[in-house]
């Protein structure tokens, strides 16, 4: 008995993989992605029409990946193998991209950088705060998850951006954090937050070049379109500490 007798479904199965390895996603349909990754999960059931469901379910691509194990289970055809290989989408994409952050010899130009946020904050469902960390030269350091929950609580504590800052012995920070269910637009609270932490470091010598907001798959910031330039902030750093030493 052939292959194709086995699985009805196999050679619409293998020209879908052919086209996504010589074209990529592109031209994909929502579906066709969600069905493209069943195919490692469900062997013999049409992964099309579970596609659509999961789709029609959660209203959305992304919403999908946003699901709960429990509720992907709940969609005809969805068990908890293909549920958990679901959620793995959104984990994996976030640690590459942290991954890419490590290999970033510079500072990225702020459209780079907020799309690159964007997809660290994927699949991510409540409020995260991120903040990454670059030495006088702008090179990356690194990056610490600094606070989950409300960025605006008592438990959002300074003393944590000192320690993560003194650990990465860093010159320069961004700050981000998410609007889970929001638009990407900085609210009166977040500013105030940004003004706490901004005046916090520059007694460390620290200068903290933006905060982020991340939310429905967009960013904004309150510096907004400014772009960075290393040499206005070397100037910047230079005059804190000159300011520094004057008071001392």
């Amino acid at each position: 008995m052939s292959e194709n007798k086995k699985n009805p479904h196999q050679g619409h199965r293998l020209k879908l993989k052919k086209r996504f390895l010589t074209q990529g996603l592109e031209g994909f349909e929502d579906h066709n992605i969600l069905e493209l990754i069943l195919f490692f999960a469900i062997p013999r059931r049409d992964t099309n029409e579970i596609a659509h469901a999961l789709i029609e379910r959660f209203g959305s691509f992304s919403r999908v990946f946003e699901a709960s194990v429990e509720e992907l289970c709940s969609v005809d055809g969805i068990g908890e193998h293909a549920a958990h290989l679901i959620k793995t989408y959104p984990a994996v994409a976030k640690r590459y991209y942290q991954d890419r952050f490590k290999e970033e010899k510079r500072l990225p130009m702020y459209h780079q950088m907020g799309q690159d946020l964007v997809l660290q904050f994927a699949g991510v469902n409540h409020e995260q705060v991120l903040v990454l960390f670059y030495d006088n030269s702008l090179g990356f350091r690194g990056q610490v998850l600094l606070h989950e929950g409300d960025i605006n609580s008592v438990t959002f504590s300074l003393r944590k951006v000192c320690d993560a800052a003194l650990q990465h012995n860093a010159a320069y920070m961004i700050m981000a954090h998410n609007h889970p269910r929001g638009l990407p637009i900085a609210s009166s609270e977040d500013l105030n937050t940004t003004s706490r932490v901004q005046n916090f470091l520059s007694q460390m010598n620290v200068i903290l070049i933006d905060h982020f907001i991340i939310g429905e798959g967009r960013f904004s910031s309150v510096q907004k379109e400014v772009y960075y330039n290393v040499a206005e902030l070397i100037k910047d750093r230079i005059k804190i500490t000159e300011e520094r030493s004057e008071k001392m």
